[in-house]
C-alpha cells in the first residue's frame, strides 16, 4: 500500500513540475477531475500549483435523473453548525437549502477584488469554473490557520459533499439545517418531523420532491456521522 505520504510527495512534485511547464501561458490552466474519483486528487494538485489555474468536474457516465454537477457546494451552513464557526451568516429558508444569498455575493466579490478566486458560470447552465487567482495560496494558509484543529473535519465533510449533484447537496443541506431547527427549539424529532420540516415547511420547491429521498438523506447523514446538535443560527421562514 502506498503511505499518503508518499502520495502527498508526488503530489506536490507534480504541482511543480507543471507549474514549471505552463509558466508562461497567458490564460489560466484548466485542470478537468472526473468524478467522483478524481476530486480529492485534483483539489491537492490545485492547491499545489504557483500559477493561475481553474478546476472543472466531467462525469464519466450518467447515472439516472439529476446528474448536473455541483456549482456552489452547499455546506455553509452545516460548517457553522457542525463545526461550530460563524461565518456572519444569516440564512433562510430558500429553494436551495439554508442560504443567505446576498452574504454569498459579498464572499464572491471579495474573493476576486483579494485575487483568492473566482466562480465563473458556464454558458448559462448551473456548472461553474472555479479560477484560482493569484493569491489563492494566501487564502488557503489563512484558512487553515483559522480553522486549526477543525481543518481536518472540514475537509472530510468537503470531501464527502463534493462528488454530489446540486439537488442532492441541496436536499442534504436542508435536512441538516431542518434537524438542527428542531433541535434548537428543544425537540428530540423523529424521522418523519425531520422530512415534514424539511420538506412540507421548508419552499414549496421542496414539495416537488420525492419524499422518500428526505428519509435518505436522514440516514445519509447518521451513517457519515454528520448529525447535528442544535449549535449555530436557526434557520428562519424568508420574508414575503
Amino acid at each position: 500500500m502506498i503511505s499518503s505520504e508518499r502520495i502527498s510527495k508526488r503530489v506536490r512534485q507534480l504541482g511543480r513540475e507543471i507549474s514549471e511547464v505552463y509558466g508562461e501561458i497567458e490564460t489560466p490552466l484548466v485542470i478537468v477531475a472526473i468524478l467522483k474519483g478524481a476530486t480529492v486528487f485534483a483539489a491537492d494538485l490545485l492547491r499545489s500549483l504557483s500559477i493561475p489555474a481553474e478546476l472543472e468536474f466531467v462525469r464519466a457516465a450518467s447515472y439516472g435523473a439529476g446528474t448536473k454537477t455541483t456549482g456552489r457546494v452547499k455546506i455553509a451552513h452545516m460548517v457553522e453548525a457542525s463545526l461550530g464557526i460563524d461565518l456572519g451568516r444569516s440564512p433562510v429558508k430558500d429553494a436551495a437549502g439554508p442560504n443567505d444569498f446576498p452574504h454569498l455575493k459579498k464572499v464572491e466579490h471579495r474573493a476576486r477584488m483579494a485575487n483568492y478566486f473566482n466562480f465563473q458560470r458556464v454558458n448559462g447552465s448551473e456548472h461553474y469554473n472555479v479560477q484560482k487567482l493569484r493569491s489563492f495560496q494566501r487564502l488557503l494558509d489563512k484558512a487553515s490557520t483559522a480553522l486549526d484543529q477543525k481543518h481536518e473535519e472540514f475537509q472530510v465533510l468537503l470531501q464527502l459533499m463534493l462528488p454530489m449533484t446540486t439537488e442532492q447537496a441541496e436536499i442534504m443541506a436542508t435536512v441538516f439545517a431542518a434537524w438542527n431547527n428542531l433541535l434548537l427549539e428543544g425537540k428530540q424529532p423523529t424521522d418523519e418531523q425531520i422530512v415534514f420540516e424539511a420538506r412540507e415547511n421548508w419552499h414549496p420547491d421542496k414539495l416537488k420532491i420525492d419524499r422518500q429521498r428526505f428519509f435518505k438523506a436522514v440516514q445519509w447523514l447518521r451513517d457519515h456521522h454528520i448529525v447535528p446538535e442544535g449549535k449555530g443560527k436557526k434557520v428562519e421562514s424568508k420574508r414575503k
